[in-house]
């Protein structure tokens, strides 16, 4: 069952029109009139429905049979927050493979051994609509973009904070509302570190194993861990 992306589906729709996007892609994916599809908002709602195409007026609709609030979301609120890295497809392939993981929000800061390029928030948004289709999730993860550590901190609150580091100690059983935090190519610096240390009472160094990982890796090792409990 193919999925497609509907940012304003409401409860209150009996059929929605898709978007000029969203119908090029349906008819790439080769989609026929009364496929049963499902319709995501990237706002936590999905519907079932049944593809209406109208090749008279080149238009392609949803009609909606059934919501559901919540669609392939787990219970756990997970944030990575991640520097700027210098190849920005590594960064890209990062948020891709852990939204597929389930993480729901994604701070990209600034640090002193960062990239300085800012990362392109729109066209990294635009490639995880794609993925939310592709693995079936109605809830569109945050992109956040500050920078610098401070002002990504102001972000977390009530939130426990883990850090990458191959000298921290195993995670064990995360709380709910979680931050994972993954430094640039260089790591975080001692002054951001601290400021990590004091915010929300603190942080914990995490070893996510042996090897030495590069940030992208140790984003998706870092979801892995937090989702699976």
């Amino acid at each position: 069952m193919e999925a497609v992306y509907a940012e304003n589906l409401t409860p209150e729709h009996s059929i929605i029109e898709l978007s000029a996007a969203e119908a090029k892609h349906c008819r790439v994916r080769r989609m026929k009139d009364s496929d049963t599809v499902i319709v995501l908002n990237g706002k936590g709602l999905a519907s079932l429905g049944v593809l209406r195409i109208d090749d008279k007026n080149d238009t392609i609709s949803v009609q909606c049979k059934q919501f559901k609030e919540k669609y392939g979301e787990s219970s756990y609120d997970t944030t990575i927050m991640m520097g700027w890295l210098d190849n920005k497809e590594r960064l890209e392939f990062a948020i891709e493979k852990c939204t597929e993981l389930g993480i729901k929000r994604f701070i990209l800061t600034r640090t002193q051994f960062s990239s300085q390029k800012k990362p392109d928030a729109l066209r990294l948004q635009e490639k995880n609509i794609a993925t939310i289709k592709q693995c079936k999730r109605a809830l569109l993860p945050q992109i956040i973009i500050k920078n610098n550590v401070k002002e990504a901190l102001s972000l977390l609150h009530d939130v426990h904070i883990f850090i990458a580091d191959a000298k921290g100690t195993p995670l064990s059983s995360p709380t709910d509302n979680t931050c994972f935090c993954i430094g640039p190519e260089g790591g975080f610096s001692t002054e951001e570190l601290e400021l990590l240390q004091k915010n929300n009472g603190g942080a914990t160094f995490v070893s996510l194993g042996t090897t030495r990982l590069r940030a992208e890796t140790a984003a998706i090792a870092a979801s892995v861990l937090l989702q699976i409990r």
